[in-house]
């Protein structure tokens, strides 16, 4: 019988949808355009156009980290894939844009984050599930959500 140890380092994928009242060209722009994104999670800037490299100010964490990303796959307006490498590690990210109801007027938004190590799935997924809400409270003329309504309150008996 294998044997697991008591420490699990595998990875998961955080997989969050929603859909958004908004055509997904218009969806799109809000993970394309440096402009869209400065409103939610950061603007951005290619440092390698022809590599697909781009340089992002990460807006909403502490002390406005810079990051890399890699553009892996951008299929317009359906499919973004990106790597990105910072302080934080390697992350692989992709979101998805289908039409969802009659006539395209609501979209079914996916975004994936592969390969998670377990230990961080909850504070990932509630940074992801912040800054999705922000971008459509920014999209959307809202108030921006506060970060630490997405956190989950500690067990009783841990500090």
């Amino acid at each position: 019988m294998p044997q697991t140890p008591a420490d699990d380092v595998g990875t998961q994928t955080i997989r969050i949808e929603r859909v958004v009242a908004a055509p997904r060209e218009d969806l799109w722009l809000w993970f394309t355009e440096s402009d869209r994104t400065a409103q939610w999670i950061g603007p951005w800037h290619y440092t390698d156009e022809a590599a697909g490299q781009i340089g992002l100010e990460l807006v909403a964490e502490e002390g406005t980290p810079a990051s890399s990303a890699t553009i892996g796959r951008c299929e317009a307006p359906r499919v973004l894939e990106v790597t990105t490498e910072d302080a934080a590690g390697v992350w692989h990210l992709q979101v998805s844009l289908e039409p969802a109801g009659a006539g395209g007027a609501s979209t079914r938004l996916t975004f994936e984050h592969f390969d998670v190590p377990v230990g961080m799935l909850k504070d990932i997924r509630a940074g992801w599930n912040f800054y999705l809400d922000t971008m459509l409270a920014a999209k959307d003329g809202l108030e921006k959500p506060v970060f630490e309504d997405y956190l989950e309150p500690p067990s009783p008996g841990t500090a």
